[in-house]
């Protein structure tokens, strides 16, 4: 089994989010064969428009936010995405599974060449993860 990294849901893009909307779904992939989610964006447009009659998700273009959506029609729910399928994404995972979900960490690989731009906080958060780990770890054996 892969290991698992908790990641806001706001700060889900790409890969990451494809798999865990996947995993909602009841179609993530299997160990082994994550590389499958590095293939596609996390929804196209028809799949978006299914989320959002499915889970009765509020979009519209923001003003600040390229993108707003969520599951309440309550303002302080709202969540931003640069695109509308990235937005309903994020809406659908805070109304099913809260403000934190665990992906597998090798989704969030900041060498990754899907990694969105403007979204940095996923790989500079894994890379002070692992860099914590690797300081903890030589300090416990010296």
């Amino acid at each position: 089994m892969s290991h698992m990294v908790s990641v806001r849901t706001e700060d889900l893009a790409g890969p990451a989010l494809g798999w865990a909307i996947e995993s909602i779904e009841g179609v993530a992939p299997a160990a082994g064969q994550l590389q499958l989610a590095f293939c596609a964006a996390p929804v196209d447009d028809a799949q978006c428009d299914q989320l959002i009659a499915k889970y009765a998700v509020w979009v519209e273009a923001g003003h600040r936010d390229n993108w707003l959506a969520d599951t309440k029609r309550d303002p302080f729910q709202r969540v931003a995405g640069d695109t509308r399928a990235i937005a309903v994404c994020r809406a659908v995972l805070l109304k099913l599974s809260g403000n934190t979900v665990s992906v597998p960490a090798e989704l969030m690989l900041p060498q990754s060449p899907y990694m969105p731009a403007g979204e940095p906080t996923q790989g500079s958060w894994l890379s002070i993860q692992r860099s914590a780990a690797a300081i903890a770890s030589s300090s416990a054996d010296g």
